[in-house]
């Protein structure tokens, strides 16, 4: 027996003899059903196909063969064997003409695209990639407005920024102390500070050589610091969100190289399963796309990196290992996305353990190649045996 899938039903071939095991007599609610079946539902594979499998059964469709394989029900695949839907529709009595035919199968269709569409909306990838995006759009106006803040404030208090250097903290003295007689022992050890280092804050703000603000100054630089310290909290919420998501949907890579990473790669590469899909090669230089073909136009030495030069793998090796510790990582990157994408086990932590060890080799021979790297530069392609041939001399 042979079993062929179709948008209204699973129609059995015998003999010769068609016969068709309909999903709804509504084309809409047999497109919705369609739907789930293609998606792997257990329920629905068990109702319209399973009990129908027997050791003799063939299947048609690629799609439902490797659903069932999934599963565990093993069956034999014919893809020669193609079916036209249409006849099928006349021929089993579900339609009485071809327009009918036609008729009822775009519906279904219609009903199966909507969902289908949906599910593509929904996709995580983009949820990832608004995410990442919304994260650096946020980081790059906290950014303008803290400088403005510390230059705006500077003209009343500007010692504050010696000796305080993160927004977020100087932000919150901004915006809770504000004049400068605030700024005392007792309430900055308040907000964490230790005593030597609140200690000089206060003697700074005593002795501070900054102008007299009146108070509507003052409350208008404290409106802005609000709507900073604002903006921080929404992007703290909004990186939350995103390592949430990318423990889910990417597991493996984020261990490997970090959410932030991780979401900038899939976001460059435009979902997770192309990022799967690229050659280690391609993931090592996304991001460095410019670089890459301007030394290709012009003939220069081309990048050894894009966005992976932001782990610390990269950037705090001595450039000499760069390149291959780049080829490294952008190689179990390659293996992690590939298991995030298509399923498997977890093994993100075993690839990050496996790249620290090799890097950690990489940068204690880094002095040898280093100088071999300079013997080269100096006396060409053939470098010692020169360097040797000139000491001779």
């Amino acid at each position: 027996m042979i079993l062929h899938i179709t948008p209204m039903g699973i129609v059995r071939e015998k003999d010769r003899k068609l016969s068709i095991i309909k999903f709804s007599d509504k084309p809409e609610e047999a497109g919705e059903i369609f739907y789930k079946l293609m998606r792997g539902d257990r329920d629905l594979i068990k109702k319209y196909v399973e009990s129908y499998i027997t050791d003799e059964t063939i299947i048609s469709s690629p799609n439902l063969h490797s659903i069932l394989n999934s599963i565990g029900l093993k069956v034999e695949l014919d893809k020669s064997r193609k079916i036209n839907i249409i006849d099928i529709f006349i021929k089993t009595g579900l339609a009485g003409s071809i327009e009918e035919a036609k008729d009822i199968l775009n519906r279904a269709m219609a009903s199966y695209t909507t969902l289908k569409l949906r599910e593509e909306m929904t996709n995580k990838d983009l949820l990832i990639i608004h995410a990442i995006n919304a994260y650096d759009e946020y980081t790059e106006t906290i950014n303008l407005f803290y400088e403005r803040l510390r230059e705006w404030y500077g003209v009343y208090f500007p010692e504050l920024s010696d000796y305080i250097s993160k927004i977020d903290s100087y932000t919150n003295l901004v915006y809770n102390l504000l004049k400068r007689e605030n700024f005392n022992i007792d309430n900055l050890v308040k907000y964490g500070y230790s005593t030597d280092k609140a200690e000089k804050i206060a003697k700074a703000a005593k002795n501070s050589l900054g102008g007299l603000l009146s108070r509507e100054d003052l409350e208008a630089i404290k409106l802005h610091a609000e709507e900073l310290k604002k903006l921080i909290i929404k992007r703290d919420n909004i990186e939350d969100y995103l390592k949430k998501l990318l423990d889910i949907e990417a597991p493996n890579v984020t261990a490997l190289v970090g959410y932030k990473l991780a979401a900038r790669l899939i976001a460059k590469a435009g979902g997770l399963r192309r990022l799967a899909s690229y050659p280690a090669s391609t993931i090592q230089l996304l991001g460095a796309e410019k670089s890459l073909f301007l030394a290709l136009r012009k003939g220069g030495k081309p990048p050894k990196h894009g966005l992976i030069f932001q782990h610390p793998f990269i950037n705090q090796s001595p450039r000499v290992i760069r390149g291959r510790v780049a080829r490294l990582l952008a190689s179990k990157i390659a293996i992690a996305a590939r298991v995030d994408a298509f399923g498997g086990e977890l093994i993100g932590e075993k690839l990050y353990e496996e790249v620290k060890k090799r890097v950690e080799e990489l940068r204690k021979q880094a002095p040898k190649l280093a100088e071999k790297k300079k013997v080269k530069k100096r006396f060409g392609k053939r470098g010692k045996k020169s360097l040797r041939k000139k000491r001779r001399r």
